[in-house]
């Protein structure tokens, strides 16, 4: 994030700027970084800011929009991509049939793949973020 609270005031990431302040949306602790591109910004500590809207999250297949191009040029994987981006977001939002679905079906992996995506790890991240839960065994969609 680009501004912090310190003592009252807020600042602006940049070099000279405290290390240290509290996030402006959730109250919680961030501290100052050096991007390796060059800038400064604000991050939350480890283990802060868990559910803040400015907390940086790294990239899921629940948020990738399917190319137009792909919808043009393969109607079929494009439906694919479309249900594993629904079952992603069931997944995640704890339906322990999705999340069986994604990590025993192929067609997930063959839909992350036709994004660009790491299939083995985008599919690990959604299984790690997922409530937890014994879904061996079931189908989706279903």
């Amino acid at each position: 994030m680009k501004t912090a609270i310190v003592a009252g005031v807020v600042v602006e990431a940049k070099a000279g700027a405290p290390q240290k302040g509290s996030c402006p949306a959730c109250g919680g602790q961030v501290a100052l970084w050096n991007h390796p591109r060059g800038g400064c910004y604000y991050r939350h500590v480890a283990g802060e800011g868990k559910g803040c809207p400015r907390r940086a999250r790294p990239a899921r297949c629940d948020r990738v929009r399917v190319p137009p191009k792909l919808v043009r040029d393969d109607p079929e994987l494009t439906l694919a991509v479309r249900i594993t981006r629904v079952a992603s977001v069931d997944a995640l939002n704890g339906d322990e049939e999705a999340l069986a679905w994604l990590l025993e079906h192929p067609l997930p992996k063959m839909a992350l793949e036709a994004l660009d995506l790491d299939a083995e790890a985008a599919l690990a991240r959604i299984a790690a973020a997922a409530p937890v839960g014994s879904a061996l065994g079931l189908g989706y969609p279903g």
